[in-house]
């Protein structure tokens, strides 16, 4: 099954295979095969195959992080670091702006950032690169690939 988002004009398909209940035994070695494609226009077509880019332990570690999100239960920005470092997730949290020293104003109504996310893509180039593409999800997107990764855990 697919995950398959279209993010302000960036298509994104993940398809998460081999995924096996986390254990501490073998958190190291319990890889998952992931089948990716980001994609817009004539500019951007990155995609990898059948390849060990997630962990079980990273899968179900995102899965709780994204949930925890939508629940308002972070009040801290988290990032999350995977060990192969193809992917880089960094959760941010509801956010007042009027308490933030870089707004003088903020017009009624537009007081709270809502929370979103952003996934990190690092490209390869016969071997990781500093080069990466930033993919910005809003709420609706995080419901969606949290359901993916839920739906991934509990087959």
């Amino acid at each position: 099954m697919w995950l398959e988002l279209d993010i302000s004009g960036i298509e994104v398909k993940l398809r998460i295979n081999g995924y096996r209940p986390f254990t501490k035994e073998n958190w190291d070695s319990d890889w998952c095969r992931c089948d990716f494609l980001f994609s817009s226009g004539d500019w951007l077509n990155y995609h990898k195959e059948e390849d060990e880019v997630l962990l079980s332990c990273e899968v179900e570690e995102l899965e709780e992080s994204l949930t925890k999100l939508l629940n308002n239960e972070l009040t801290e920005v988290k990032e999350i670091l995977c060990l192969e470092p193809d992917f880089n997730f960094i959760l941010h949290p509801q956010k007042d702006l009027r308490t933030d020293p870089r707004y003088t104003y903020v017009q009624e109504g537009y007081e709270i950032q809502d929370i979103y996310m952003d996934w990190k893509i690092f490209f390869w180039n016969e071997g990781l690169t500093d080069n990466h593409l930033t993919v910005v999800f809003g709420r609706e997107d995080i419901i969606k690939l949290r359901d993916y990764l839920a739906s991934v855990i509990r087959k």
